[in-house]
């Protein structure tokens, strides 16, 4: 029997921002939530879905101002503390008490932060190649602040691509394990048409630089505070694994560690190895608990 596929659904974010939300039923108790990275949508997620429905059901929103989701608007912000707060104004809507929770590169970070911050909701916690930004420098943040306003300044724009296949192009030219069937509907999910050609959804705000460099020491704080069983899964080819401080971050959050074949987007590059290790894990944290009940 083959597995009933996704439902999509606006539901409330922060603020009264819509997010969509792409749910795969499953047969398992509790749901995984799963954050996806950077420039990603929840739709990239379906092939890694399919192998996890047997577990429960699988929850991917579009992060605000991505995928479907609605962009923030004038005044508004991305930083890693409004993705929290749309995750737990989307859980309370959702009257979500417990679940499995995975995060993939961004998501990871915000993955971390979540299962900090609400332990008694969070089972398990696995991150795919993602344990927070690399570290930069207090030297640095002059240049950042400046940088930041330059963006803002100049208002960045997505340029118009002239074509669903140009489109595609570029997603393979980033991963080029996606066949050209899946990188035409991942193409067609991410973008919108304009008169001028097809822009991506995601909105172009992303591209400004932050204005304060990313603080290692109070996230290592936040890692130090997750109670729950963690996997840290790398991609063999995958950025991650480079990470200079990466041993430091996976002792405080007290992580198992694996290695997996494929780059750093493993949900597009090997979606049925990366489901058979976050099954494994959440299978088998499960038992555990189970057991100790």
């Amino acid at each position: 029997m083959q597995p009933l596929g996704p439902t999509l659904a606006m539901v409330p974010g922060f603020g009264g921002l819509k997010l969509s939300l792409r749910s795969h039923p499953g047969q398992g108790e509790l749901p995984i939530l799963v954050l996806h990275g950077f420039q990603d949508q929840a739709l990239s997620w379906d092939a890694c879905a399919r192998h996890l429905q047997v577990l429960g059901p699988i929850l991917v929103p579009d992060q605000r101002g991505f995928g479907l989701s609605e962009h923030v608007g004038r005044g508004g912000t991305y930083h890693f503390s409004d993705y929290v707060l749309d995750l737990d104004t989307l859980l309370e809507s959702q009257d979500l008490q417990a679940l499995h929770l995975v995060g993939h590169s961004m998501g990871a970070t915000v993955a971390c932060y979540l299962a900090a911050a609400r332990p008694e909701l969070v089972r398990t916690l696995s991150l795919v190649d993602g344990i927070g930004p690399p570290e930069v420098p207090d030297s640095q943040a002059p240049t950042q602040l400046r940088t930041h306003l330059k963006h803002h300044r100049l208002r960045r724009t997505h340029t118009p691509m002239a074509t669903l296949q140009d489109a595609a192009q570029r997603l393979q030219k980033a991963t080029p394990s996606l066949s050209d069937t899946w990188a035409l509907s991942l193409a067609e999910g991410g973008t919108r048409a304009t008169p001028e050609g097809f822009v991506w959804r995601w909105d172009p705000k992303h591209r400004a630089r932050s204005a304060i460099p990313f603080d290692v020491e109070r996230f290592i704080a936040h890692l130090e505070e997750v109670q729950c069983p963690t996997q840290l899964v790398l991609g063999a080819q995958g950025w991650f694994r480079h990470l200079p401080d990466l041993e430091r971050r996976v002792k405080a959050l007290r992580a198992h560690q694996i290695s997996i074949q494929g780059g750093h987007n493993l949900h597009l590059d090997n979606p049925k190895g990366l489901a058979q290790v976050l099954g494994h894990w959440i299978q088998t944290q499960s038992s555990r608990a189970a057991i100790h009940s």
